[in-house]
């Protein structure tokens, strides 16, 4: 019994998931008025990076809802593309 996977089937999910993820967070920060990658916490309170150059305030559960996702948004390319490494490599291999 054979146990490999199917790198074939993940591909383009992978990167469909990728360049939605940032369409995702692109209209998000949109819509709340920044992220908070490039935001601060301050004596308790909770910045986004506008996009006017300033700052603004914001509950504790939107910063780190921003903050995750905006993380996630350079992670999930780098992975993609190794996704689809794999992809082609086990499809020179076969």
């Amino acid at each position: 019994m054979k146990l490999t996977m199917d790198w074939s089937r993940l591909s383009s999910p992978a990167l469909v998931l990728a360049v939605a993820n940032f369409l995702l967070f692109a209209g998000i920060s949109l819509a709340i008025g920044g992220d908070a990658l490039n935001g601060k916490v301050e004596q308790g309170r909770y910045f986004l990076w506008g996009r006017h150059q300033a700052y603004l305030e914001t509950t504790r559960q939107v910063y780190w809802f921003s903050k995750v996702h905006g993380f996630s948004v350079f992670i999930l390319p780098p992975l993609a593309l190794l996704v689809q490494s794999l992809v082609r490599r086990s499809r020179r291999a076969a």
